[in-house]
């Protein structure tokens, strides 16, 4: 294959604006400097040899957590993806995670406080196959697909754990943005004076007590009565909102297969990258109440060349999620293992004492 030939990336790029229409207010999630201040991240871009304000919308890892809700509808609707999951009531709280969504994917430790069947996580097959490199990925590949496309660490051993680049990311960034104010409050008519200390109590009982010992409460930490109106930049105006998403084919061909043609794996993990994409700005991109745009046109997919050459891509999600179907079926065919099982995790004995005394002491202390 020629260099002229050879694709370094995928690019997709998308204009995007508020439900509301251009202008309307947009209130991008928040993030927490050294000092503990909660702020809206401000900075200058150089875009067509100018300086223009920009704010910072969806993050790398914000964006991340949109491609695995991507991939998750996309288990749903057929296409196939392994992953393991933990359905469990631990003194009435709610423990339903899956690999797809805890924060480290297949090697978080919510995964590795689990059992399998009796054996813990990390003794089982999906656990032993975060034991391994880049030089030989077969075993995500039947176990952790989505580490292979959004990268994963296993931090937690010094040597010997797996450690995958990133190879599909992306930002959403508002251009020429203007801060904008937004106000808080509540009007609750209940008598609750704030000269008045009451005591927070846990559990399912009354949630205060008037006598108590330790740390008294205003009645509206709790909340009762009234919260005074404020005004906080907590929110922006722009002419529009811009995502950018790459998949470096240059990382999903870093992944080896052994002494196997890794190719089969490469494709499949290109389509099922563009298949993501798409599926992302399908429902447009929801971050939080007063977040949600919606692409202004069709997306733009490109191929990068190595060469730098750039030609233009002509699919949908539908047609996208079929090619990636029909790769990964070439991907088994060609002896590589890709997975579709879902693996039923039970919280150990420590996982479920440490959430009971968790909520015993309030989470938050």
């Amino acid at each position: 294959m020629s260099k002229s030939t050879i694709k370094a990336a995928i690019r997709i790029r998308a204009r995007l604006q508020p439900i509301g229409g251009q202008g309307t207010f947009v209130q991008p999630p928040t993030y927490v400097d050294g000092r503990g201040n909660v702020l809206v991240a401000h900075h200058q871009r150089r875009i067509g040899g100018q300086d223009v304000h920009c704010t910072l919308v969806g993050s790398v890892a914000c964006m991340a957590n949109q491609f695995e809700k991507s991939l998750e509808a996309l288990r749903a609707e057929g296409l196939p993806l392994s992953v393991a999951v933990v359905h469990a009531d631990v003194g009435g709280y709610p423990l339903h995670e899956s690999t797809l969504t805890m924060p480290h994917r297949g090697a978080d430790a919510i995964a590795r406080s689990c059992v399998v069947g009796g054996v813990p996580y990390m003794q089982s097959e999906p656990g032993q196959a975060l034991l391994c490199n880049t030089s030989d990925v077969r075993r995500l590949a039947r176990w952790h697909q989505t580490m292979l496309l959004l990268g994963g660490w296993f931090s937690a051993r010094s040597h010997g754990g797996v450690k995958i680049p990133r190879c599909l990311q992306s930002e959403l960034v508002a251009i020429h943005s203007v801060p904008c104010s937004t106000v808080g409050g509540r009007f609750d008519s209940t008598p609750a004076s704030s000269a008045v200390k009451i005591y927070r109590q846990t559990g399912d009982g009354l949630p205060f007590s008037m006598d108590g010992s330790g740390k008294a409460n205003k009645p509206s930490e709790l909340p009762l009565g009234m919260i005074p109106s404020g005004i906080e930049e907590r929110g922006v105006t722009a002419d529009v909102y811009d995502m950018t998403a790459t998949l470096s084919l240059a990382a999903v061909r870093s992944l080896r297969c052994g002494d196997v043609d890794p190719t089969p794996l490469h494709n499949a993990l290109e389509q099922l990258g563009i298949a993501v994409l798409l599926r992302t700005l399908s429902d447009g991109i929801y971050l939080r109440s007063r977040c949600h745009l919606v692409p202004e046109s069709i997306p733009i997919i490109e191929a990068i060349g190595a060469d730098g050459s750039v030609s233009e891509i002509t699919t949908d999600a539908t047609q996208a999620a079929e090619s990636a179907k029909k790769a990964i079926a070439d991907c088994v065919a060609a002896g590589i293992p890709w997975g579709s099982e879902t693996v039923e995790l039970q919280p150990s004995q420590p996982l479920i004492d440490l959430i009971t005394k968790s909520l015993a002491v309030g989470v938050g202390e």
